[in-house]
């Protein structure tokens, strides 16, 4: 996987996917792509997991919020530009 340092304007820079499963998404991930999660508290009983590999970042990742399942909001990958 290449590395981007500065992500130039107009391009995609960041993913992350907002999961009904956090902990079921974090361990297919970890499997698939050898990933491990670093987990930051978000207030609420809510986690952000970064994705990582060799420790750099590769995607966000985190469970839908209330108001989203109550909107019926499918998982989903949101990425950034």
């Amino acid at each position: 996987m290449s590395e981007v340092k500065n992500a130039a304007q107009g391009k995609f820079c960041w993913i992350d996917l907002a999961t009904s499963d956090q902990e079921s998404a974090i361990k297919f991930y970890s499997e698939l792509f050898g990933w491990s999660a670093f987990d930051a508290p978000m207030g609420d009983g809510e986690v952000y997991s970064m994705m990582q590999i060799g420790g750099k970042n590769v995607c966000g990742l985190y469970t839908l919020n209330k108001d989203q399942k109550a909107q019926n909001i499918p998982p989903h990958w949101m990425s950034y530009i």
